[in-house]
Formats: C-alpha cells, structure tokens, sequence
C-alpha cells in the first residue's frame, strides 16, 4: 500500500530537517520496510519543495545506477535520480567546511552540460541526446542524512538520491570557454588533471549536422586509473545528426 500523504510529508520534515541541522536520522525503511521507489520519490518532492521555498532552485538532475550490473543488484531497470540544487554546485577551486556534512564521501563524475532545455511529456532520448552541449569533469562529495549509511534504495532516493555537493572545472563543447582547464593543473599535491578539448559544429544541409569533438586530459592518479599504460588521456568523436 503507497504511504499516505501524512507520511510522506512527516519523512520528508525529517529528511529536511537532518539536512539543515546535520543531525543524522534512522533508515527511512526501517519505519517503512514495504517503501517502495514511488513513495521515495514522492518523500524527494517533499524535501525539494521546502528548499525551494527556502529561495533555492533547481539547475540540473543527478543520475544514479547508470550501469546494468548495479540495476541488477538492486533488482531495478532503471536509474534513480534527483535533481541538483544551484547551493550545492561551486566552481572549481572552491573551499568546503567539512562540518557541513554528516558522512560525506567524494565521487569522480561526469557533468553534461545542456545547451538547450528539454522538456516532457513526450521528450526521447534522441531529444536529450540533441540537447547535450558538452561534458565537464565534475567531483561529487555525497552524504547522506541516514545513520552510518545503512540506506536502501528507498532511503537514498527520498534523501536526494545521497547528494551534496558537485564541483565542476573547463567549458566543455558548446560553451563560450572551450578552450581551457578543468580543475588545477596536475602539477600540484592537490591536483586532478590537466584537461583541454576543443569542438566544432557544421550543417552543411538543412537535415544534416556534423559535431566534432576532442579532449585531452594529463594527469596523476586520476587519468591512469582509466589510462594505466599512460598518464595522457584522448578521447574523441564524431557524431552525425539526421534531422527527419
């Protein structure tokens, strides 16, 4: 049986009320065991709706379980998401306190940076894929307001999928700073990479468009761990837009 609307407005008070106060609280599903992706999701709108009426707002989404083999050891088919909050995105470089999280933990990600909005009910893959500017290299500090992380799927969904904070660097193709770094240049203790890419779109023909893209990152411990034979990174495409 889905929660009652009493409930989820008295989970998401909690969840809201771990995230100001940094006091952690026990697993949603503890309470809740049959708590199921529908009523987390329900609980996340909740908590998004009081930090939106605290004068924040949303500038992107989070995408977790991307990859099959965590889909199926969690016995779902698709992703979970959340979105991403303008307070918690800073710009490479910024300092964080680290008393403004409970169990924080740092993630390397991937942030696609949109060129233009996508919208529903009837938005496709193709749609989003069109709407992709460019990527960035972003690090994600996740936290979660559950007691020693001891989350199921439910819990980390209604606690915005256990994010916190995102930190990006460079431009990324379709951006004014194409040409440039993300994060510091790798020659440092405290360094990621170093990492420049440039792009170029072309429509020859009204239902054609070519876009081409290449990067070139050089780094420590960061790039070798996808490039252990070398600690120079390339990646390129190219990619062809038929527009029916």
């Amino acid at each position: 049986m889905p929660l009652d609307d009493s409930t989820v407005a008295a989970l998401g008070t909690a969840l809201f009320q771990a995230r100001t106060s940094g006091v952690a609280i026990g697993p949603l599903t503890a309470a809740h065991p049959d708590m199921d992706m529908a009523d987390a999701y329900r609980v996340q709108q909740d908590v998004v709706a009081r930090l939106l009426a605290g004068g924040d707002r949303v500038v992107g989404y989070k995408l977790g379980l991307t990859s099959a083999p965590m889909q199926q050891m969690l016995g779902v088919d698709s992703p979970d998401f959340a979105p991403v909050l303008a307070t918690h995105v800073n710009p490479d470089g910024a300092d964080v306190a680290v008393q403004a999280f409970i169990w924080p933990r740092v993630e390397a990600e991937i942030a696609l940076v949109l060129r233009e909005d996508l919208a529903g009910p009837n938005c496709t893959a193709q749609d989003a894929a069109r709407a992709v500017g460019g990527a960035r290299a972003a690090i994600e500090i996740v936290d979660s307001r559950i007691q020693d992380w001891k989350i199921k799927l439910a819990d980390t969904i209604a606690d915005l999928a256990s994010s916190a904070d995102l930190w990006y660097g460079g431009g990324g193709p379709g951006q004014n700073d194409l040409f440039g770094y993300a994060g510091r240049p790798s020659f440092g203790h405290d360094s990621l990479a170093t990492f420049w890419d440039l792009s170029a779109d072309t429509q020859p023909i009204p239902w054609l468009g070519l876009n081409l893209y290449y990067g070139h990152a050089a780094g420590h411990d960061v790039i070798r761990s996808s490039f252990p034979d070398d600690p120079i990174g390339h990646f390129g495409y190219v990619e062809t837009v038929v527009r029916f």
